[in-house]
């Protein structure tokens, strides 16, 4: 009983944390906008750029089930219309539901609609996490050296730089793991025992713990090609993402950079990272203003709008398709909201 109630303790902590986190992140987002611009920047929009969005919107989501697909045991025989429900579910989750509790319940489902074990699911939404970090890192570096940065925020090239460098050592470590999982192994337990198990030990545990659940997930990818395949994958996953700004952006912008997606893409991912409200708010704001006022020197009204518009359209495209999902599978909110 006393773990149950430190547990809620912390998740109420947790929870508290980001809801600060999102009441700081709207403020610093609003603060010194024209209110009297911002209808202006809304009428701006050319409306039927949102039919764009939603053939972008699945496509992301069709791939990330392909990911997942080929990370998960016996893939050949995984349904990918499940792994796509489930995945959908997940993101749904996390929009309503308070400590990104769709990471959980993603992998939760598809156990229950297939014969995958709950925390198999978990260790491949683990490597999936990597993957799509390998891919960002890859992302804003690439799109940071391709644009003219404004003269106090020159720094951040040589950091996207880092983020390459840093990038390629993770995809050799995961070639290791792949290959040679043993070795690897070896290699991390050595490091914790020689640096961390005296003074760190809790922070050790987790390291081998997680270690060992992203090794056993690599193990599930069938050869090289199937692991050539999900870094493909991830590519194609945020390339769709960037692509789903960069025509939200041409919508209001018409004549905006096209490597401006891509850079978007990477700042939020790298904004709604940080703990938040249910959904990212505020986070998701503060990375759209960042990005395209400080790095792009849009005007602060436009790059709200335009946050808004994003954050909501993903909002409704997601829920009505999780409603169908739910309608269709026979499950409601109340079973997500005890899952998580």
């Amino acid at each position: 009983m006393d773990m149950k109630q430190n547990n809620k303790k912390k998740q109420k902590v947790f929870i508290f944390i980001g809801l600060l986190i999102s009441v700081v992140a709207i403020y610093f987002s609003l603060k010194g906008i024209d209110w009297s611009a911002l209808p202006l920047a809304f009428r701006s929009m050319r409306l039927y750029y949102v039919l764009y969005l939603i053939p972008l919107f699945y496509m992301a989501f069709f791939f990330r089930a392909c990911r997942w697909k080929l990370l998960l045991p016996d893939s050949k025989n995984q349904e990918l219309i499940n792994i796509f429900d489930a995945t959908l579910l997940g993101f749904f989750a996390t929009n309503i539901l308070p400590l990104r509790a769709g990471e959980f319940i993603r992998p939760w489902i598809y156990s229950k609609w297939s014969n995958v074990k709950m925390l198999t699911c978990l260790a491949s939404v683990i490597v999936e996490r990597v993957f799509d970090v390998l891919a960002l890192m890859l992302l804003l570096g690439f799109s940071l050296t391709q644009i003219t940065l404004p003269e106090n925020l020159a720094f951040i090239v040589l950091g996207a730089k880092a983020l390459m460098l840093i990038a390629s050592v993770i995809s050799l470590v995961m070639l290791v793991a792949y290959i040679k999982p043993s070795l690897l192994e070896f290699l991390i337990n050595k490091f914790c025992e020689v640096f961390l198990d005296k003074k760190f030990e809790i922070l050790s545990k987790k390291i081998k713990s997680l270690s060992v659940e992203f090794i056993q997930g690599l193990k599930s990818i069938a050869g090289l090609k199937e692991l050539f395949l999900v870094i493909l994958t991830s590519i194609i996953i945020w390339l769709s993402m960037a692509s789903y700004y960069q025509v939200l952006l041409w919508a209001f912008v018409p004549d905006a950079e096209i490597i401006t997606g891509a850079t978007l893409t990477a700042i939020l991912a790298l904004a709604v990272a940080a703990p938040s409200a249910p959904g990212f708010i505020g986070t998701f704001q503060f990375g759209c203003v960042f990005a395209l006022c400080e790095i792009f020197t849009f005007n602060k009204e436009l790059a709200i709008a335009f946050s808004l518009v994003a954050h909501i359209s993903q909002y409704i495209l997601t829920a009505i398709h999780a409603i169908y999902v739910l309608k269709k599978r026979g499950l409601s909110l109340e079973q997500l909201s005890s899952a998580s």
